[in-house]
Formats: C-alpha cells, sequence, structure tokens
C-alpha cells in the first residue's frame, strides 16, 4: 500500500494512494477516458463520448512519461477505434457550450468529462514511483551557473525543465531526492504557443517545413512525430524519510534544502547529479545509479526543532539565509558562518509568536532581513530577524480556518496572498495594515472563493505582478488574473457567453484538471507562462494556450 498524502501541517488528508502497478493501471484507463479536465471558463465543456480503448505498451521505469502523441505512432495499428461512433461536435462551434463548474456539476449517465486538448501548447504528464509532496526548479543562467535568480529564457520548443523533487514511499528507507531532467517536450497540440516559435521555426519561418515535421489526427489537431517524443532522466539520492518540502537556493540553484518527516532539515549539494544529468544524453529513466551522484549525502543537517515541518524557504535578498517552521510553531534560520559557505550554522534564538502549526513561510522579495510566516492558528505575520521574541506586524485573523501557504509578490511588494484550508484565497495591501496592532477586523484587498477544498500551494507569476496560480486539494489548479474585469458586452458581441459562466470569478484564466491530491504547483523561472504541478498520481507540464506572458 502506498503512503497516504499528507496535508501541510501533519494531517492526513485523502484516501489512502494505491500500489504502483495500481496507478499504472489506473493511468492505462485513463488514456480511454479522461486524462484530464483542463479548460479555461472560455473554453470549458462537458460532451458525451463512446468509449474508446487504446492498447499501450507499458514501460518497465520508475517514471514515465505519458505522451498522448509519441505512443500513438507506436501504436497507431493496434488502436481499437469504433470508426462507427458519430463524429463528435465541438459545442463551442454549434453555440450551446456548456460551462461544467467543477464541485457544483456532476457527470451524468452515458457522459465522461473529455480533456480539451485545444487548451493547451504544451501538456505533458509523467508518473512516479512514488508520490512527491514537493519539487523545485533548477536552471542555468547565461554563463552556464545553476541559479533561479536571472535565468536563461526558454522561448523555443523543444522545452527542457530540470528539478529537484522529494518522495513519499511506502517504507522511510525507500524514500530519495530525486534529480530529473525532461527535455525534447515539443508543442504537442492546440494551435501554435503564442510568441514561442519551435527550434526551427526560430531559425526559418518557412510553413513547409512544419508541414512535414507534424501530421494532422483525425480532428485536425497536429500529432507529434517520433523525434518529438520527450525525454526523461533521472538521478536518485537516498533519503532516510520522506521529505516534506524541497527548495533550491535562488543563487546557486545545485544547493538545495530538504525539510523530512524525521524532523530534520538537511542541505544538499546535487551539482554532480545536474551535471551527470546534462552530459550523458543517452541516460533515461529506470537506469540504476552507477557514478557518484547515487552516493551524495546531505553536507549540512539540523534537528532543533524537535518535530516534523513543510515551511521552508530561501532569501533571495541575502544570500545563503534559510527559514524553516515546523508543525510545533517553532521557525529558525540558518546561514552560511563563513563567506565561502563552507560552513553552516542555525541560530539557537527561535521565532516566538505561533501558538500552532507553521504552515508556510516567504521571505521579503527585497528586503533581506523581513519575512512572513503562516499558520493553523489562523494568522500571518511578519517578522524581523534581529527580533524574534515578537513579529513585528500580525493579521490575527486572516482566514476563518488554517492560513495554509503564502507569497510575496516580486513586481508589487505591498501585495501577499494566502490561500487557506477552507479553498479562499486572500489578497493583503501591507499599506492598509495597522503596523501597532493585530488586525483583528483587517480586511483583505480582494478575495476569491473557487476551490472546494483546501489550497495547497500559491505563488505570484515571478514576472507579472497581477497574475498567480494555486492548487487545491480538489484536484485542480487555477491561473487568476486579478487585473481582469468581466466585460458582459464584449462577450456579448463576441458570442461568447456560456451558461454557466456567471459562476466562475472573471478573474479565473484557466483551470487545470485531473491529478489526485495535488501538493504543489509552480510557474516555470525560465519560461513564464509553463507551470508544473505534482500528485498523488505525478508530475503534469502545461502551458495554457490562451496565456501569453513576459519573459
Amino acid at each position: 500500500m502506498a503512503p497516504v498524502p499528507k496535508g501541510k501541517h501533519g494531517k492526513r488528508r485523502g484516501k489512502p494512494g494505491p500500489p504502483r502497478a495500481a496507478l499504472r493501471a489506473a493511468a492505462a484507463a485513463a488514456a480511454s477516458s479522461a486524462d484530464a479536465l483542463s479548460t479555461s471558463p472560455s473554453t470549458g465543456k462537458r460532451r458525451a463520448e463512446r468509449d474508446a480503448v487504446d492498447a499501450r505498451e507499458e514501460l518497465d521505469t520508475e517514471l514515465v512519461f505519458e505522451d498522448p502523441y509519441g505512443d500513438e505512432f507506436d501504436d497507431e495499428n493496434k488502436s481499437a477505434v469504433d470508426d462507427s461512433a458519430p463524429p463528435i461536435v465541438d459545442p463551442m462551434v454549434a453555440n450551446d457550450a456548456v460551462v461544467f463548474r467543477p464541485g457544483k456539476d456532476r457527470v451524468a449517465d452515458g457522459e465522461k468529462l473529455v480533456c480539451d486538448e485545444s487548451a493547451y501548447d504544451v501538456f505533458h504528464k509523467c508518473m512516479v514511483e512514488w508520490p512527491a509532496l514537493s519539487f523545485d526548479f533548477v536552471c542555468m543562467d547565461g554563463g552556464g551557473m545553476y541559479s533561479n535568480m536571472e535565468p536563461a529564457v526558454m522561448d523555443t520548443y523543444p522545452m527542457s525543465v530540470t528539478l529537484v523533487m522529494g518522495t513519499q514511499a511506502e517504507h522511510a528507507n525507500k524514500n530519495k531526492l530525486v534529480c530529473v531532467k525532461m527535455s525534447n517536450m515539443h508543442r504537442t497540440r492546440g494551435r501554435k504557443g503564442k510568441g514561442i516559435k519551435t527550434t526551427r521555426e526560430h531559425d526559418s519561418d518557412s510553413e513547409s517545413s512544419d508541414e512535414e515535421d507534424e501530421e494532422e489526427d483525425e480532428d485536425g489537431m497536429p500529432r507529434a512525430s517520433p523525434d518529438k517524443n520527450a525525454i526523461l532522466q533521472s538521478f536518485d539520492i537516498r533519503m532516510d524519510s520522506t521529505l516534506n518540502r524541497v527548495r533550491a537556493m535562488p543563487q546557486r540553484a545545485n544547493i538545495v534544502a530538504t525539510w523530512s518527516e524525521s524532523g530534520r532539515v538537511s542541505l544538499v549539494d546535487v551539482e554532480p547529479a545536474l551535471n551527470k544529468l546534462n552530459l550523458d544524453s543517452k541516460r533515461r529513466m529506470g537506469m540504476p545509479n552507477t557514478t557518484a551522484p547515487s552516493a551524495t549525502k546531505p553536507f549540512f543537517a539540523f534537528n532543533g526543532h524537535r518535530a516534523e515541518g513543510y515551511s521552508l524557504d530561501w532569501s533571495r535578498a541575502a544570500l545563503g539565509r534559510l527559514l524553516s517552521g515546523a508543525v510545533n510553531g517553532t521557525i529558525y534560520l540558518t546561514e552560511p558562518s563563513s563567506v565561502e559557505g563552507a560552513a553552516w550554522t542555525t541560530s539557537p534564538n527561535r521565532f516566538r509568536g505561533h501558538t500552532d502549526s507553521v504552515e508556510d513561510i516567504q521571505w521579503s522579495p527585497n528586503e533581506p532581513n523581513v519575512f512572513a510566516s503562516c499558520s493553523a492558528d489562523k494568522s500571518i505575520k511578519f517578522w524581523d530577524v534581529r527580533e524574534y521574541r515578537k513579529p513585528a506586524l500580525s493579521v490575527s485573523m486572516a482566514h476563518s480556518t488554517d492560513v495554509n501557504v503564502i507569497s510575496w509578490n516580486r513586481n508589487e511588494t505591498h501585495l501577499v496572498v494566502s490561500g487557506g484550508d477552507d479553498g479562499s484565497i486572500r489578497v493583503w495591501d501591507l499599506r492598509t495594515l495597522d503596523k501597532d496592532g493585530n488586525n483583528e477586523s483587517a480586511k483583505p484587498a480582494a478575495e476569491f472563493v473557487h476551490h472546494q477544498k483546501a489550497i495547497t500551494s500559491i505563488q505570484w507569476h515571478p514576472k507579472d505582478s497581477s497574475m498567480l496560480c494555486a492548487s487545491s486539494e480538489d484536484g485542480s489548479v487555477s491561473i487568476w488574473d486579478l487585473a481582469v474585469e468581466r466585460d458582459a458586452e464584449e462577450e456579448l458581441r463576441e458570442g461568447v457567453v456560456l451558461t454557466g459562466a456567471e459562476d466562475f470569478p472573471p478573474q479565473l484564466l484557466f483551470i487545470h484538471m485531473g491529478q489526485t491530491n495535488v501538493k504543489d504547483a509552480q510557474w516555470h523561472p525560465a519560461c513564464p507562462s509553463l507551470i508544473v504541478s505534482t500528485a498523488q498520481d505525478g508530475l503534469n507540464m502545461f502551458q495554457p494556450s490562451n496565456i501569453t506572458l513576459p519573459t
């Protein structure tokens, strides 16, 4: 039996996860039904469709890319498709579309939710051996150094994504920190990415090249050819327990901090593993580790919390400053004790103020001594590291339930967004808060109620100050733009008035569904419109086709 996915503050939420074989069987079944419901309110649809079963060969690897197009090429002669089935009429074209409202609508007998793949420029799925509660990206700058501060812009296809993730294995000694590289990720279905060209298109704008490289499915959508199948590579670093949170240092992304179920905060240098992934183009998922990276061990560990935790964050304004928060309410600061970073130390002074589990921590984007924390005590607190005895500012009732996650806006530094256990999202303007009080009656600058279950992660966009993404235990990832307002007259002119659309906030741009117990979702630093999410049943990498963002 696989482990039970855990909540942010030690609660075990959700049903027990199935074993690996069951997950693979579920994935194979999903290929013939609804891979995911991934829809924007403007393009969402619910439609009845006859069952079509695809016979797919299962790969015996620990992590498997569920490429919905590469497999079709290999097995096109094996597919059992009912040619007598009536053609599916696009309800958007027929002008009788009905918006499916997650949490409100139910799928009737004879109906199924179908992934609207035209809503994506890129959509890949990766099935993992063990669920990952947390991950973080590892990028390179223009000089070839591992850094997430100013990564080299990824503005052409195929894309390449490198990340580190921590597992939640059935037995403690089977856990690992996994370095993963996903490369050769071409545009999948839907129209061409806005503002992003394929490598061939980047060199030449010839339309004939595209025609030669791409085939079309029966529905007229482009299908990837075999040389466009995504490639996965990995290296495992053994750990002694479940990793609750993983974060890469922004300035030196090869230095990774982990928060383990055993109550230990550790630092690991994963550069040898990353170098191996980048140099060995023939390495694939599931290959045994035969070189030094498999023996990599943490070079620093701190056990002073005396409890496990989920809160972990590196400062972008001060090199090497790391904060960790535990379920017992303790917060500690760790930083290098030498300029070279050869030695590290954790301050014995713990920050005092929270009366319950510390759920999340965020450094100020531009102030090296300021950070924020949120807690199951329903509060958000703001601290100065030079005063550990009490917070400098508090919002004592930020939510009516546990405050699970927070994110500090890098572009508008007076804005902080929070996600609650009740599924609500609140935006706080620090300029309106009383600096000398607990702000018991403080009102958020904005509030959005859409998700039906707890918010598990939330993140402002790194470049666009009004956009954010959030994941929830309801199995969805949502994308929001706070600058959007509904224009009923324009919708009427353009003929996009859909039954049920009024139930969605106008700021809600996109809903990605189909995963179970989503725990983390992040914007990619080098490709602003690409999001990666992790859940009980693996990783999803997707790029909505209706979102164009600055690089």
